[in-house]
């Protein structure tokens, strides 16, 4: 129930633009093998796997909050999980490009794709698509 409460609370000062960053040097390899880490049991449970496209990359550095980043990875695959259907794989690549400014992060999984109504209403606060169905828990934070 706390981390609940923490979470509606970081999402107001997000969206007041009063959440602190503390910006830093992030190993995104790292941060990206964490997270997946932390979501094996649930993979194991689904049957699901993930599937990466960036071995070709030695190291990968972003300047960002690391606890940000964390939630963002886990948010993103935690997803991929729930409404990407089971007995599959979950694709992830990662691309820099050449001059190192810019790094493309992609997941990719099996679910439904989202109309264009549903695309724009996922990234409001509180908005779980499939609310009303009662798929999948969540507050949609």
């Amino acid at each position: 129930m706390v981390r609940l409460v923490d979470q509606v609370t970081d999402l107001a000062k997000i969206e007041i633009g009063e959440m602190p960053l503390n910006v830093e040097r992030v190993d995104l390899l790292q941060e990206v093998e964490n997270t997946i880490q932390r979501l094996t049991t649930l993979t194991e449970q689904k049957h699901i796997s993930f599937e990466g496209d960036y071995s070709s990359i030695e190291e990968c550095y972003v300047e960002a909050d690391v606890t940000a980043i964390g939630q963002i990875l886990l948010n993103l695959f935690t997803n991929a999980i729930h409404y990407g259907g089971k007995l599959q794989k979950i694709h992830l690549s990662i691309d820099e490009k050449m001059d190192g400014s810019t790094v493309s992060l992609k997941i990719r999984d099996h679910g439904d794709e989202l109309s264009q109504n549903e695309q724009e209403e996922i990234f409001q606060p509180l908005v779980r698509l499939d609310r009303h169905r009662g798929v999948v828990d969540g507050l949609g934070i």
